[in-house]
């Protein structure tokens, strides 16, 4: 005659001496994973599902535990004379009945599959899928992203900002302080978590969907800035410091002499901000401008250069 006792321990993967909460946190990774309605009605993970639940439901109350222990170090025990000569049992029918009336202490008594009751004692079934399942029928529906338009100054994106907002959801109003990362790129959906609209114990998600604002100097070409400067001819040709604007104010460069137009200075870590918290740069480009309506004797200097400095930049 053979008597045999299920690991519950070894079910749920932890160790004889495990803490409730250790049991507990095991039984939830588990349950997600093979329950009925995460796996399609999987026929063998449905019946890995039940040995979960009962292993669960015998660990998980201190009395079954000890009775549970109590046989694994004797199978005999609780079985008095019953088991007749030449039969097979595994040894647990007793705390099968344990298991029973466990089940029955719960409000709604024991359901299908062997799982732990919502009741008054543990924790429910519901604790573990009431947001991921729905409880006790199908998945819930999802609450709705609230959305809300936000623009920025082209500044504010490149930078980062903290953006007090004023707004409505479901004629509630609301009013907080967004805080927008550096590096916002215009379409960027930042999403703002329990923020959002409510349906009784849920809250949804806020999404601000940010609209930067075109600059009058700037282009953005990833995380680097652009910037078209204008020169004077006798600022390409002798050279020059000028001024020009950043994203954090002015900053002075240097126009080496002979510049054409094209040209293009870098002043480094003045870009858009990076996601590793350093920054793009920022490329000025020159561009010499001939003034129109000169004088006549700006007309005779020129031509004055043309006949002493005579050359052609065109190789073509």
């Amino acid at each position: 005659m053979r008597y045999t006792v299920t690991d519950h321990y070894k079910t749920l993967g932890v160790a004889e001496d495990a803490s409730a909460e250790d049991i507990k946190k095991a039984y939830r990774r588990l349950a997600k994973k093979y329950h009925p309605d995460a796996t399609g009605n999987d026929s063998a993970k449905a019946e890995k599902f039940k040995e979960i639940s009962e292993a669960y439901t015998v660990l998980s109350d201190d009395k079954t535990r000890g009775e549970y222990d109590r046989q694994r170090r004797n199978p005999f025990h609780h079985m008095g004379g019953g088991g007749g000569a030449g039969t097979d049992t595994d040894g647990f029918d007793a705390l099968r009945d344990l298991f029973s009336r466990r089940g029955r202490a719960g409000a709604g008594g024991a359901r299908g599959g062997g799982a732990p009751q919502e009741g008054t004692e543990g924790f429910g079934f519901g604790d573990i899928f009431g947001d991921v399942f729905g409880g006790r029928g199908g998945a819930k529906k999802p609450i709705p992203d609230t959305a809300l338009a936000v623009e920025l100054s082209f500044e504010e994106a490149a930078l980062g900002t903290t953006l007090p907002l004023s707004f409505r959801v479901e004629n509630e109003a609301r009013s907080i302080k967004a805080r927008i990362p550096p590096g916002a790129a215009d379409g960027t959906r930042l999403r703002l978590s329990g923020q959002g609209a409510k349906r009784g114990q849920q809250v949804g998600d806020l999404v601000l969907e940010i609209k930067v604002r075109a600059h009058a100097h700037f282009k953005r070409d990833a995380q680097d800035i652009h910037l078209i400067c204008p020169i004077t001819i006798d600022e390409g040709v002798l050279g020059a410091k000028i001024e020009v604007p950043t994203l954090e104010g002015r900053a002075t460069v240097n126009v080496p002499p002979g510049t054409s137009s094209g040209l293009k200075l870098r002043l480094r870590g003045k870009g858009i901000a990076k996601p590793d918290g350093t920054r793009g740069d920022q490329y000025v480009e020159l561009q010499i401008v001939v003034p129109k309506g000169l004088p006549e004797r700006a007309r005779r200097l020129v031509e004055e250069l043309r006949t002493i400095a005579p050359y052609n930049p065109r190789d073509f």
